[in-house]
């Protein structure tokens, strides 16, 4: 489904199947916000991304990130074939343990801060902050969540999209009494989809045949008996 047409989907809902115009800006505000109600409701894998295009510079204290994340969840940094695992800490705990200026240049950067540059440009609204400063490139190998885009809308999972209309009807609603009884529904088809999200493609290995050597659950045949997408 594109951003149209569920914008059209939801005029016509609310009309009765007319085209009304009018309606048009508030629709597209109600998928704006209902997506994001949606895609910061949970951390949803199709909010994961992965990336290795950017690189340290050196005697550097700071690389510009990508525009789109929204959080970042690791930073490797790849040195010819070793990768290194950087500890990121939150601003003030990074804060408290490094000294500023860095009293450590020139050498492999083994902690670091993300700050959201305020004043940033396009392509400098986040940065990491390393200490120690780096000696060198570093290929930084980045895993982060992406921020809102309803431009995502026709990729999303079944699941998801299903969830992000019911969020959209709940902004379209005036009335009390109907967005009470509208958020309802969009409350189990959000659970319904947080649950999907988790689900395997299949059951997960059985680690052994022995009772008790999987955990305290087991079938008559000693095998584990949990299902992954229970939740």
């Amino acid at each position: 489904m594109t951003v149209d047409g569920l914008k059209k989907y939801l005029v016509s809902i609310a009309t009765g199947g007319q085209a009304n115009p009018a309606l048009d800006q508030i629709a597209l505000a109600a998928i704006e916000a209902g997506y994001a109600g949606v895609w910061g409701a949970a951390e949803w894998k199709f909010r994961r991304r992965y990336s290795a295009a950017k690189s340290t510079t050196a005697n550097q204290e700071y690389t510009s990130l990508l525009d789109s994340i929204e959080c970042v969840t690791s930073i490797i940094l790849v040195d010819g074939g070793n990768s290194l695992s950087v500890d990121l800490k939150d601003e003030d705990s990074f804060n408290w343990d490094t000294p500023y200026p860095p009293a450590d240049t020139g050498q492999r950067p083994f902690t670091a801060k993300i700050v959201f540059n305020q004043e940033g440009g396009a392509n400098d609204k986040w940065r990491v902050y390393w200490y120690p400063v780096p000696d060198k490139v570093y290929t930084i190998r980045l895993t982060y969540h992406k921020k809102a885009d309803i431009n995502d809308l026709p990729a999303l999972p079944s699941y998801m999209l299903d969830a992000v209309i019911e969020a959209c009807f709940v902004k379209m609603q005036r009335a009390p009494d109907q967005r009470f009884a509208t958020d309802q529904v969009y409350q189990r088809v959000l659970e319904r989809a947080i649950l999907a999200d988790r689900t395997t493609g299949g059951y997960a290995p059985r680690l052994g045949a022995d009772v008790g050597w999987d955990d305290s659950s087991v079938s008559g045949g000693g095998g584990s008996v949990w299902d992954p997408r229970s939740g």
